[in-house]
């Protein structure tokens, strides 16, 4: 129940969160009692209680946004837009790619999401919008517990979602999205391979428990190698310190010269989204995947750090290598000049006729450097170098070594902190 006294009131949504989800069962009223103080009333099994929360006034909020009218949408909207959501970028500097592009294709409507690394289609719908537009990401948007049945519209700048008793009202994303169409791999006779669905379990086992992979979050570095042997589709990673690892997934089919490297994070994301049969023309090539509704999946290859069946792009057959007995012997080649060398000093302290300016600190001349004139000198100057050399590693792990003490003191610091300002946050609702 809300009573207002003096029109709207304005406070902070985590802290009324905070008393409503301690009253659960209660009824809560709210009161507007003064411009900078707003009264809550909680009602139940523990009695009449009344707490304060600070309140601000109401021309500190934004604007109000336009009422859209809406129609309703295809009821599948809010599933695909949750199945399509984890594939964009999370990167901030790269907005346009956080959202979901809805656009108009062949008379229907298609999500499409992309990271820059890999892209999903979502299979045709029906929606009530005459333009193309870019929702932003919105947990409110995705919220599993929204009704299936939505209503949608859209002007220049703002999206609307009607969803039983709610109603979501954002700003759309301005920009260009990736014209992705022109990026679908075209396969002349394409390889394929399937995950049987009796073999998911043992595939995402496979990604989670082969050596190099700490977590199913993806990152550049967790690549797994999927190939053919014997008509089935074998898992392969490659371990610096414990060599190389297999794993069949006996009911998988891949046909013959299947060799590709992928993202284990994305391909098993891509899986639980449901697709499961993809088609290549080759190990450099993007990769795709259809489902039987129409939605589309592409996805970049990676780079393989392990025993390549085929030669990298740009590097020789280890056949096609010259003879090390027939190559001639290297010439060295001159040196140049160090791009990083200092400007000579507008001052010279060598100069008896010269006056150093008042406000600066004669420069030292270094002694010219002498040349070896044998080879003892030339040994003595390399046991100097090497010396020089430990010295600055040395340095270099004093200095890597505090920069951790420092992190460690300060992560410290947070935490106890944190745990500060948790007790202070007890003892105030207490006080209340």
């Amino acid at each position: 129940e809300v009573v207002n006294r003096s029109g709207s009131v304005i406070v902070n949504v985590k802290d009324l969160q905070r008393l409503v989800k301690k009253a659960a069962k209660d009824s809560v009223r709210l009161i507007d009692v003064k411009p900078d103080q707003a009264e809550i009333t909680l009602s139940g099994e523990l009695g009449e209680r009344t707490h304060y929360l600070p309140a601000y006034p109401e021309d500190e909020w934004q604007e109000p946004v336009p009422n859209i009218p809406v129609r309703d949408a295809d009821g599948r909207f809010l599933e695909t837009l949750r199945q399509v959501q984890p594939f964009a970028s999370t990167d901030e500097t790269r907005y346009v790619l956080n959202g979901a592009a809805i656009q108009q294709h062949e008379g229907s409507h298609l999500l499409v999401t992309t990271d820059g690394h890999r892209l999903c289609a979502s299979q045709p719908l029906s929606l009530p919008l005459e333009r193309d537009l870019i929702v932003p990401p919105h947990k409110f948007a995705l919220w599993t517990k929204l009704s299936p049945d939505c209503a949608l519209g859209a002007d220049g700048r703002y999206f609307r979602l009607v969803s039983g008793p709610w109603s979501l009202t954002v700003k759309q994303i301005e920009g260009e999205f990736p014209r992705w169409r022109q990026i679908l791999p075209r396969h002349e006779d394409p390889k394929t391979f399937t995950l049987h669905p009796d073999d998911l379990p043992a595939f995402e086992e496979a990604v989670r428990t082969l050596p190099g992979q700490q977590s199913v979050i993806p990152t550049d570095g967790d690549t797994l190698l999927f190939l053919e042997q014997d008509g089935k589709l074998t898992l392969e990673c490659t371990n610096v310190e414990t060599g190389k690892h297999q794993r069949t997934l006996p009911r998988s089919r891949a046909d013959a010269e299947v060799w590709i490297p992928l993202q284990r994070g994305y391909v098993l994301q891509a899986v639980k989204a449901g697709f499961t049969t993809w088609r290549m023309q080759d190990s450099l090539c993007p990769i795709q995947s259809d489902t039987e509704d129409g939605a589309i999946h592409v996805l970049m290859p990676m780079r393989y750090e392990g025993e390549a069946k085929f030669p990298a792009p740009g590097k020789a057959r280890q056949e096609d290598q010259p003879d090390p007995a027939e190559t001639p012997n290297p010439q060295p080649e001159p040196q140049k000049e160090d791009a990083m060398s200092m400007n000579p000093p507008e001052y010279d302290p060598t100069d008896a006729e010269g006056q150093p300016p008042d406000n600066t600190v004669p420069f030292p001349v270094p002694e010219p450097r002498q040349e070896p004139e044998s080879l003892e000198d030339l040994l003595v100057m390399v046991q100097d170098t090497r010396a020089q050399v430990r010295d600055l590693n040395k340095s270099l792990g004093d200095i890597a070594s505090f920069i951790r003490s420092q992190k460690k003191q300060d992560k410290q610091l947070r935490s106890e902190l944190s745990n500060a300002r948790g007790v202070l946050e007890k003892l105030r609702d207490i006080a209340a």
